[in-house]
């Protein structure tokens, strides 16, 4: 469950290795590049659970219990859309809503995740709102890397000053 990172999947959070027998032995928990995972378990109280992400590693991994794994109808939904709406805070606020648990522990059911309401546009639409969001982040990486530049700049700069006193 440490491994599901909110929009990222962190493969290397406490790795597990499991004996080969198990690939076939376990064939329905292996999940794979591209599927969607959202994590069902966290703290009452805080909103440490309910993190989706996508594996983006071309890798086999095991389901593992409290996490749950997403199967859309990829003729009705993109795969990317879902992930995006999954992050939304429209998506989040029911989620959270429709938890449960004890003093400690929250928990997601899957008939809470099922329950939540999502804006379904057409396929055509959803791969356009797609294709703008991944336009976003990909500009929002730039000003990251802009942003680095300068700061480096700066610090280089404040260096010589103080070397040349």
């Amino acid at each position: 469950m440490g491994n599901v990172k909110q929009c990222y999947f962190d493969a290397n959070n406490s790795p597990s290795y499991l004996p080969k027998s198990y690939k076939q032995r376990y064939a329905n928990f292996l999940i794979k590049k591209d599927d969607i995972l959202i994590s069902m378990t966290g703290t009452v109280g805080k909103t440490d659970y309910g993190n989706v992400c996508m594996i983006n590693i071309d890798n086999e991994y095991f389901l593992n219990q409290r996490v749950g794994k997403f199967e859309p109808n990829r003729t009705k939904l993109n795969n990317y859309y879902l992930l995006y709406i999954s992050n939304s805070d429209s998506f989040k606020t029911q989620l959270f809503k429709n938890s449960s648990g004890g003093i400690r522990q929250a928990n997601i059911s899957v008939s809470g995740i099922e329950s939540i309401e999502i804006f379904l546009p057409t396929v055509d639409e959803q791969l356009n709102l797609v294709e703008k969001i991944q336009e976003e982040e990909k500009a929002i990486e730039e000003c990251k890397k802009l942003i680095e530049i300068h700061k480096q700049k700066i610090n280089d700069k404040i260096q010589s000053i103080w070397e040349n006193k």
